[in-house]
């Protein structure tokens, strides 16, 4: 049996080799990547869900404060936004308004980008009646939930679609 004596060694990282200089530099982006990671992180587990996010703290008020048509959206159907057709501008300004819709409204929202090539860029959305935490009842108090999707259930009690957010 040729080659066994290789199993358990370790190539060493080719940042071995550096400079002692770019050692450092990328040592140095290293950790405060992942500071700025952990910083990031606590701030999702704060803040998780639409529920933690008060009326009053969000820029707009209502739907029809927003750029786009949310509502005729809010069907529970996917819908894909085209740039040029649904929407102008930056891509990410959409996504960013739909998560805005969705806290107004107390919805939750599956969303996709889709770009192909520099030309066609598309947003999909679904919205659902609910965002709760993966493992957790229905707001109605149902716990048989029938998953559609990793990220999307329905209740079988009260037949709402529920976004699972992981925990």
């Amino acid at each position: 049996m040729g080659g066994t004596e290789n199993q358990g060694s370790k190539r060493p990282h080719p940042m071995k080799s550096w400079p002692e200089d770019a050692q450092r530099s990328y040592l140095d982006m290293k950790g405060r990547m992942l500071r700025l990671k952990a910083e990031r992180d606590a701030l999702r587990r704060k803040h998780a869900g639409p529920q933690s996010v008060a009326l009053h703290t969000l820029p707009v008020a209502a739907l029809e404060d927003l750029t786009l048509p949310w509502a005729d959206w809010m069907d529970g159907r996917i819908h894909r936004l085209k740039r040029g057709k649904d929407f102008s501008g930056e891509v990410y300004a959409v996504l960013e308004e739909a998560r805005l819709a969705a806290r107004v409204t107390g919805r939750g929202l599956l969303q996709l980008r889709e770009q192909i090539g520099r030309k066609y860029q598309y947003v999909w959305v679904q919205f659902t009646d609910h965002a709760i935490l993966a493992g957790d009842p229905c707001r109605c108090g149902g716990r048989t939930l029938t998953r559609l999707h990793p990220s999307l259930a329905r209740c079988e009690r009260c037949g709402s679609t529920l976004q699972l957010m992981p925990r």
